[in-house]
C-alpha cells in the first residue's frame, strides 16, 4: 500500500531526521526540494542547513515512484512511503523507534476524498492528516486522550508496539471502500474531535462556560449537577479544563469530578461515560456523599469486524 502519515512531536527537526532515513526517501540527490516555498539545490548537506535554518517548511519530493517528505517546523511532518505491507502491526513497528507523539494515516481509498467524494471525518487538527484507517499514539503523547482507558473501550481494533506505542485500526484494511466507511465512521466520532470525541485538540475551544468549584486540597474541579443532563461534551470540557490548566498557576488541578446531588440514579446513568474519561462521579448513596467510579468495572463492546480479526489473527 502507499503510506500516508503524518507525525507531530516537540522536536519536529529531530522526527524529520529520522523519516529521511526510511529506505525509500533516502536518495536526496534524486529528489526536487523546496524551502519555504522556494527550489533549492538537493544535496544531503545541504538538507541539514535547510531543517536547522528554514523560516517554516522544508519540502522533498521524489518523481518515480511518487513519494514526498515534508516537515513544518511550527506544526508538522509528513511523508509517503510506496509498497508498504497492507498489515498494521508492520506500520506500527516501523514507526515505533522513531521520536513522535501523535501520528494520523491518511485513508486508503481515493474515492474518500476529491471533489463531491470526500468523507468528512473529524480530525486531530495541528496540520494532520484527516482521519483515514488508523492513528497512533507514542508516550505522552497518549495524554492527547482523555484517558488511556479511552483507548480500550473504541469501536476499533488496537495495537502496542515497543516503546510506550498504541495503533488505532479503524477498519479492516483488507475490505472495500464502502464497507471501510461504514466501520471507520463510528471510531472516527469517538476517537477525535467530536462531541463525543476522546482526542483534546492543541487548540480546543471550551464553549459551555459551565465552570465548578476549585477544592484545593484534591487539586481538583468539582461540577454540581442538580437534576439535569451531562453531556459527553461536557464532560471532555472537563478533561481539557485539567489537560490546560484552565484555572490557572495558583490553582492547579490534577482531577474533575461530577457531583450529582439528586436520585443516585442518575449518577448511575452517567457512571460510565464519566469512568471512561477517568473523571470521578459522586452521589449521595443513603443520604452520605461518596465516590461511585472506584468500585465501577466494564468490559469492551467489539465491533463484528473486530471480533472477526482478531479471531483471524488468534488462528495464525
Amino acid at each position: 500500500m502507499d503510506l500516508y502519515v503524518s507525525l507531530w512531536h516537540y522536536n519536529l527537526a529531530e522526527t524529520f531526521r529520522q523519516v529521511l532515513q526510511f529506505p525509500g526517501l533516502r536518495a536526496i540527490t534524486e529528489a526536487d526540494i523546496e524551502v519555504d516555498f522556494e527550489p533549492r539545490e538537493a544535496t544531503p548537506d545541504e538538507v541539514e542547513k535547510y531543517i536547522t535554518e528554514c523560516e517554516r517548511t522544508v519540502q522533498i519530493y521524489w518523481t518515480s515512484p511518487r513519494r514526498f517528505a515534508s516537515y513544518d517546523r511550527d506544526e508538522i511532518v509528513k511523508f509517503k512511503l510506496v509498497d508498504i505491507p497492507l498489515d498494521a502491526q508492520y506500520v506500527l513497528d516501523l514507526l515505533a523507534p522513531l521520536d513522535w507523539s501523535v501520528a494520523c494515516f491518511r485513508a486508503l481509498y481515493g474515492a474518500w476524498e476529491g471533489h463531491g467524494n470526500r468523507f468528512d471525518t473529524p480530525d486531530f487538527g495541528d496540520g494532520h492528516f484527516d482521519l483515514g484507517w488508523g492513528c497512533a499514539f507514542k508516550g505522552y503523547g497518549h495524554d492527547s486522550l482523555v484517558s488511556r482507558r479511552w483507548l480500550d473501550f473504541g469501536p476499533w481494533h488496537l495495537l502496542h508496539g515497543p516503546h510506550d506505542t498504541t495503533l488505532v485500526q479503524f477498519h479492516d484494511l483488507h475490505t472495500d471502500s464502502e464497507t471501510a466507511k461504514l466501520q471507520a465512521r463510528p471510531g472516527h466520532l469517538r476517537m477525535a474531535d467530536s462531541d463525543i470525541g476522546g482526542y483534546i485538540r492543541s487548540d480546543f475551544r471550551f464553549t459551555l462556560n459551565k465552570g465548578g468549584l476549585y477544592f484545593p486540597q484534591e487539586k481538583q474541579l468539582r461540577v454540581v449537577v442538580v437534576d439535569r443532563e451531562v453531556s459527553q461534551r461536557e464532560m471532555l470540557e472537563a478533561c481539557a479544563a485539567v489537560r490546560y490548566q484552565v484555572l490557572g498557576p495558583n490553582q492547579p488541578l490534577e482531577s474533575a469530578c461530577f457531583v450529582f446531588t439528586e436520585a443516585v440514579e442518575q449518577a448511575y446513568e452517567h457512571l460510565h461515560e464519566l469512568w471512561l474519561r477517568q473523571l470521578q462521579c459522586r452521589a449521595f448513596v443513603d443520604g452520605v456523599e461518596q465516590r461511585i467510579d472506584q468500585a465501577y468495572r466494564a468490559e469492551p463492546v467489539k465491533p463484528a469486524w473486530v471480533q472477526r480479526l482478531e479471531q483471524t489473527q488468534s488462528q495464525a
